[in-house]
Protein backbone atom coordinates (compact mmCIF):
# COMPACT_ATOMS: atom_id res chain seq x y z
CA UNK A 1 0.00 0.00 0.00
CA UNK A 2 2.92 2.52 0.74
CA UNK A 3 4.22 1.82 -2.35
CA UNK A 4 1.07 2.91 -4.05
CA UNK A 5 1.03 6.19 -2.30
CA UNK A 6 4.27 7.07 -2.70
CA UNK A 7 4.25 6.01 -6.35
CA UNK A 8 0.52 8.36 -6.37
CA UNK A 9 3.03 11.16 -5.24
CA UNK A 10 5.98 10.80 -7.83
CA UNK A 11 3.03 10.53 -10.88
CA UNK A 12 2.03 14.30 -9.04
CA UNK A 13 5.43 14.96 -10.07
CA UNK A 14 6.01 13.05 -13.60
CA UNK A 15 2.89 15.60 -14.38
CA UNK A 16 5.02 18.67 -13.49
CA UNK A 17 8.02 17.33 -15.89
CA UNK A 18 5.53 15.82 -18.37
CA UNK A 19 4.02 19.49 -18.65
CA UNK A 20 6.90 22.01 -18.07
CA UNK A 21 9.84 20.10 -20.05
CA UNK A 22 8.92 20.11 -23.47
CA UNK A 23 7.21 23.76 -22.65
CA UNK A 24 10.81 24.99 -21.91
CA UNK A 25 9.26 25.93 -18.15
CA UNK A 26 11.45 25.61 -15.01
CA UNK A 27 10.80 22.38 -13.10
CA UNK A 28 11.18 24.51 -10.07
CA UNK A 29 10.55 27.92 -10.99
CA UNK A 30 7.88 28.41 -9.69
CA UNK A 31 8.27 25.84 -6.41
CA UNK A 32 4.10 25.50 -6.76
CA UNK A 33 1.95 23.90 -9.38
CA UNK A 34 0.21 26.24 -11.09
CA UNK A 35 -3.36 25.82 -13.10
CA UNK A 36 -2.36 25.88 -16.92
CA UNK A 37 -5.37 27.94 -18.17
CA UNK A 38 -5.59 30.49 -15.70
CA UNK A 39 -1.88 30.18 -13.80
CA UNK A 40 -3.60 30.55 -10.48
CA UNK A 41 -1.18 28.66 -8.04
CA UNK A 42 -2.60 25.65 -6.75
CA UNK A 43 -2.79 24.99 -2.81
CA UNK A 44 -1.23 22.11 -1.31
CA UNK A 45 -4.75 20.80 -0.21
CA UNK A 46 -5.64 20.68 -3.83
CA UNK A 47 -2.66 19.02 -5.19
CA UNK A 48 -3.19 15.55 -3.45
CA UNK A 49 -2.60 13.10 -6.17
CA UNK A 50 -6.55 11.76 -7.79
CA UNK A 51 -7.88 12.65 -4.87
CA UNK A 52 -8.07 16.73 -5.39
CA UNK A 53 -9.03 15.75 -8.92
CA UNK A 54 -12.25 13.97 -7.51
CA UNK A 55 -12.84 16.38 -4.52
CA UNK A 56 -13.10 19.53 -6.94
CA UNK A 57 -14.87 17.51 -9.61
CA UNK A 58 -12.42 17.69 -11.82
CA UNK A 59 -12.21 21.76 -12.19
CA UNK A 60 -9.67 24.52 -11.46
CA UNK A 61 -11.01 26.13 -8.21
CA UNK A 62 -9.97 29.34 -9.60
CA UNK A 63 -10.98 29.56 -12.96
CA UNK A 64 -13.13 26.73 -12.91
CA UNK A 65 -12.14 25.02 -15.83
CA UNK A 66 -12.02 21.36 -16.44
CA UNK A 67 -8.66 19.32 -15.32
CA UNK A 68 -7.36 17.01 -17.89
CA UNK A 69 -8.49 13.24 -16.88
CA UNK A 70 -4.74 12.72 -17.87
CA UNK A 71 -3.50 14.11 -14.20
CA UNK A 72 -5.35 11.46 -12.19
CA UNK A 73 -4.12 9.14 -15.16
CA UNK A 74 -0.19 9.70 -14.69
CA UNK A 75 -0.73 10.00 -10.90
CA UNK A 76 -2.45 6.22 -10.98
CA UNK A 77 0.30 4.90 -13.19
CA UNK A 78 2.93 6.16 -11.05
CA UNK A 79 1.13 4.41 -8.10
CA UNK A 80 0.81 1.00 -10.40
CA UNK A 81 4.34 1.04 -11.23
CA UNK A 82 5.20 1.41 -7.85
CA UNK A 83 3.37 -1.05 -6.69
CA UNK A 84 4.43 -3.31 -9.80
CA UNK A 85 8.49 -2.93 -8.92
CA UNK A 86 7.59 -3.55 -5.22
CA UNK A 87 5.67 -6.74 -5.81
CA UNK A 88 8.28 -7.93 -8.57
CA UNK A 89 10.54 -7.82 -5.52
CA UNK A 90 8.66 -9.42 -2.91
CA UNK A 91 7.88 -12.06 -5.42
CA UNK A 92 11.07 -12.02 -6.78
CA UNK A 93 11.37 -11.40 -9.95
CA UNK A 94 14.13 -9.77 -9.66
CA UNK A 95 17.09 -8.82 -7.26
CA UNK A 96 16.09 -6.39 -3.96
CA UNK A 97 19.48 -3.97 -5.12
CA UNK A 98 17.48 -3.23 -8.46
CA UNK A 99 14.64 -1.61 -6.72
CA UNK A 100 16.08 1.91 -6.89
CA UNK A 101 16.92 1.41 -11.17
CA UNK A 102 13.54 0.46 -11.75
CA UNK A 103 11.79 2.72 -9.92
CA UNK A 104 13.16 5.10 -11.28
CA UNK A 105 13.15 3.54 -15.01
CA UNK A 106 8.94 3.07 -14.30
CA UNK A 107 9.45 7.26 -13.26
CA UNK A 108 11.08 8.08 -16.49
CA UNK A 109 9.29 5.74 -18.88
CA UNK A 110 5.96 7.43 -17.77
CA UNK A 111 7.83 10.62 -18.34
CA UNK A 112 8.99 9.57 -22.00
CA UNK A 113 5.68 8.20 -22.89
CA UNK A 114 3.23 11.36 -22.19
CA UNK A 115 6.16 13.88 -23.70
CA UNK A 116 6.24 11.60 -27.06
CA UNK A 117 2.53 11.50 -26.90
CA UNK A 118 1.72 15.19 -26.84
CA UNK A 119 4.55 16.19 -29.31
CA UNK A 120 6.21 12.87 -30.67
CA UNK A 121 9.39 13.66 -28.93
CA UNK A 122 11.82 12.02 -26.68
CA UNK A 123 13.86 14.45 -25.10
CA UNK A 124 17.51 14.12 -24.75
CA UNK A 125 17.09 15.96 -21.58
CA UNK A 126 14.81 13.45 -19.80
CA UNK A 127 17.47 10.35 -21.52
CA UNK A 128 20.86 11.72 -20.44
CA UNK A 129 20.49 12.33 -16.74
CA UNK A 130 18.52 8.62 -16.80
CA UNK A 131 21.35 7.28 -18.53
CA UNK A 132 24.22 8.81 -16.01
CA UNK A 133 21.73 8.13 -12.93
CA UNK A 134 21.54 4.56 -13.80
CA UNK A 135 25.16 4.08 -14.61
CA UNK A 136 25.57 6.19 -11.34
CA UNK A 137 23.66 3.74 -9.29
CA UNK A 138 24.61 0.67 -10.56
CA UNK A 139 28.17 1.61 -10.20
CA UNK A 140 27.58 2.37 -6.43
CA UNK A 141 25.83 -0.83 -5.56
CA UNK A 142 27.96 -3.24 -3.74
CA UNK A 143 26.58 -6.45 -4.61
CA UNK A 144 27.16 -9.94 -5.41
CA UNK A 145 25.12 -9.66 -8.56
CA UNK A 146 24.51 -13.59 -8.23
CA UNK A 147 23.84 -13.79 -4.79
CA UNK A 148 21.87 -10.56 -4.44
CA UNK A 149 20.58 -8.91 -0.88
CA UNK A 150 17.84 -10.42 1.24
CA UNK A 151 14.75 -8.17 0.36
CA UNK A 152 12.89 -6.17 3.22
CA UNK A 153 11.60 -3.10 4.59
CA UNK A 154 14.67 -1.78 5.27
CA UNK A 155 15.84 -2.27 1.37
CA UNK A 156 12.85 -0.70 0.25
CA UNK A 157 13.25 2.36 2.20
CA UNK A 158 16.09 2.77 0.67
CA UNK A 159 15.54 2.37 -2.60
CA UNK A 160 12.98 5.02 -2.13
CA UNK A 161 15.71 6.74 -0.68
CA UNK A 162 17.76 6.79 -3.49
CA UNK A 163 15.07 7.92 -5.63
CA UNK A 164 15.09 10.92 -3.57
CA UNK A 165 19.14 11.25 -3.33
CA UNK A 166 18.93 11.20 -7.32
CA UNK A 167 16.64 14.27 -7.36
CA UNK A 168 19.50 16.88 -6.87
CA UNK A 169 21.99 15.66 -9.04
CA UNK A 170 18.64 15.67 -11.72
CA UNK A 171 17.78 19.77 -10.79
CA UNK A 172 21.39 20.44 -10.92
CA UNK A 173 21.57 18.83 -14.85
CA UNK A 174 18.67 20.88 -15.51
CA UNK A 175 19.75 23.93 -14.37
CA UNK A 176 23.21 23.28 -16.19
CA UNK A 177 20.95 23.33 -19.65
CA UNK A 178 18.85 26.23 -18.58
CA UNK A 179 15.43 24.10 -18.05
CA UNK A 180 14.79 24.67 -14.39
Amino acid sequence: MASLLVGGIFGSFLNVVIWRVPNHISITNPRRSFCPKCEAQIAWYDNIPIISWLVLGTKCRHCKEPIAARYPLVESLGGLAFLAVTAGGLFGAYPAWALTELYAFACVSIVIAFIDLDHHLILNVVLLPTLIATVMLLAVKKVDLHGGIPFGPSMLLGAWLGIFAGAPLATLYLQCTGLA
